[in-house]
């Protein structure tokens, strides 16, 4: 018998982070299908049924003791919904990728730098991660924002970078070092 290889929840004000579960599929497509949300995304996800595949792949990976994926969302803890979700890729060598997404009806509210805070905890802390990268759309300035506050540098331009829909945007590569991290002081 195989057991689930689960990430910590964590709790922060307003919000409790941890992965995906089976029931979650339309709580996440509420937001994740939505055009604001899909705007800076390369791999856009258009429906509960679409968002249902991930999630069922996303389960059958917990089961795997060379897990490298992870799926988190938040739930806001006064109302149970589903406001935002996050992954962590390990990418080997010490290297995660991390990428988070928001609820647009909960924009401006910290719940995406607090999404961010987590999944660079959850892989620097938990997974080991001795580096932790993220990608954002050149005009995306909001993810760039956050990237910035989490301590993540810019380190070089990457073009074309498909939006969909017959876009193009220019990619920008953004690292947060282990020891910069803890620097910061974001460890939770």
């Amino acid at each position: 018998m195989s057991t689930e290889l689960l990430l910590p929840q964590v709790t922060m004000p307003g919000l409790n982070f941890r992965e995906w579960q089976a029931n979650d599929a339309a709580a996440l497509a509420r937001f994740m299908t939505t055009p604001e949300y899909n705007r800076w995304l390369a791999v856009k996800l258009q429906s509960v049924a679409e968002i249902d595949v991930v999630l069922k792949r996303h389960l059958a990976r917990q089961k795997s003791r060379n897990r490298r994926h992870f799926r988190l969302c938040a739930v806001d803890a006064g109302t149970g919904e589903l406001i935002a979700d996050g992954f962590i890729w390990l990418l080997g060598g010490g290297a995660a990728e991390v990428g988070w997404g928001v609820d647009p009806t909960v924009w401006d509210t910290g719940a995406g730098t607090m999404m961010g805070e987590v999944l660079c905890a959850m892989a620097i802390e938990r997974l080991d991660a001795t580096e932790v990268w993220c990608k954002v759309m050149a005009p995306n300035l909001a993810s760039a924002r956050i990237a910035g506050k989490l301590g993540f540098a810019m380190q070089r331009t990457v073009m074309p970078g498909s939006t969909g829909l017959n876009r193009a945007h220019d990619v920008e590569i953004y690292r947060l070092l282990a020891e910069e991290y803890f620097e910061r002081g974001y460890a939770i």
